[in-house]
């Protein structure tokens, strides 16, 4: 009976062994990869880790990362959108993953997990930004008719530069800082803890469910709402 169990034990423990070092590999030796870019993307998804600098130029993306993670980093284009994530694999981590992309128009950027993106000077006609999860965003020199911004989870957005109108929600523990980005009109509301700062000339409509806080700045006449222990205020 004891050699049974022993015989036992070992197979199993040997089948683990198989599993974990055939299906888990690591990111690898670091190295850089430049990737062909079909269309001319004018929207960037970020999907989980990973962290973007975005500027204007002939469509291009560079890629540095581990060999391994890099087999795996998927970036396609559909809908004029470029989509970066790593695909499939056992990773035990995919580590370190940095992407260099240049586009003629910026007008959408979307990250979905943890990532970063930076942005400068990049043309757009209208400019939403959204982030699912616990994501940074900065982008400098913003010039655009319109700016949306939506946050779900505890990520952070921060814009400078100049809108006419700008609009921005959080739906969690988000962050959105525009104080640097000169509005005409705005409109901040919040379900949650998150904290808006706005900066708009001429209108803000204000609405907070929840712990929030709106800081404006600007001289607008101020509509606000409010539900809960939230506060709006002149920052």
């Amino acid at each position: 009976m004891a050699m049974r169990l022993m015989l036992l034990v070992g197979a199993i423990g040997a089948t683990i062994l198989g599993l974990t070092g055939c299906g888990y590999v690591s990111a690898g030796p670091t190295a850089t990869e430049d990737r062909t870019i079909s269309g001319d993307p004018s929207a960037v998804l970020l999907e989980g880790s990973g962290t973007l600098m975005v500027q204007p130029g002939d469509p291009a993306l560079t890629i540095t990362a581990g060999e391994n993670t890099l087999e795996r980093i998927s970036s396609t284009t559909s809908s004029e959108e470029l989509r970066l994530a790593v695909d499939g694999g056992f990773l035990n981590s995919p580590g370190p993953i940095d992407y260099a992309l240049t586009v003629a128009q910026l007008d959408a950027v979307t990250i979905d997990g943890s990532g970063e993106v930076t942005a400068s000077s990049v043309p757009a006609e209208s400019l939403t930004v959204r982030i699912e999860g616990s994501g940074d965003v900065l982008i400098t020199d913003v010039d655009a008719d319109q700016v949306s911004v939506v946050i779900e989870g505890s990520g952070a957005v921060r814009l400078r530069g100049h809108a006419e109108e700008v609009q921005v929600h959080i739906d969690g523990a988000g962050e959105f800082h525009g104080e640097d980005l000169i509005a005409r009109t705005g409109v901040a509301s919040i379900d949650g803890a998150g904290d808006i700062t706005i900066h708009a000339s001429q209108t803000l409509e204000a609405s907070i469910s929840g712990a929030g806080s709106i800081r404006h700045s600007g001289g607008a006449d101020v509509t606000e709402e409010i539900d809960g222990a939230g506060e709006v205020r002149p920052s």
